[in-house]
């Protein structure tokens, strides 16, 4: 009986003591599907091209680096930067007459939403608190739209 590569794989993990499931068959190891990220990516991409009152939007916009599952020394590393779980997922600093910037949590559009955590209700709750404006979008038109409606405000 010939084994494939993938089962040999498998079987010396067994071997050492590893588990049944190769990792290409492992439903918890499979790379999620990142929507949210797409839809963010898109804003951006609009945000580097698009101009208000001579200002591109873009160059005002950035995004906090929070997401993401981490290993015990990268959480660490996280913290000790200054790293806070739960900020929003995009900075807007160009200030209007109500607000001194916004702040953008991006969400996974229907059918996929995604929920927002303790963590992030208590950073908007604390942003708000502060002036500034907090928002989630769950698309890319909601957070063109949002951008849109908070500068001409």
């Amino acid at each position: 009986m010939s084994l494939s590569l993938q089962q040999e794989i498998g079987l010396i993990g067994l071997a050492k003591g590893g588990h049944s499931q190769a990792y290409k068959n492992n439903p918890s190891k499979r790379r999620p599907i990142l929507r949210e990220r797409a839809e963010q990516v898109a804003l951006v991409d609009w945000a580097n091209k698009t101009t208000w009152n001579g200002i591109l939007i873009g160059d005002f916009l950035t995004h906090v680096p929070n997401e993401g599952k981490r290993g015990p020394q990268a959480q660490k590393d996280f913290v000790e930067l200054g790293g806070s779980k739960g900020y929003p997922d995009l900075i807007l600093d160009i200030p209007t007459k109500k607000y001194p910037g916004l702040r953008i949590e991006m969400k996974a559009p229907e059918p996929y939403y995604s929920y927002v955590t303790s963590s992030q209700e208590n950073w908007h709750e604390k942003l708000r608190a502060m002036g500034y404006r907090v928002e989630i979008c769950n698309s890319y038109e909601e957070g063109k739209i949002l951008i849109m409606d908070y500068l001409n405000d």
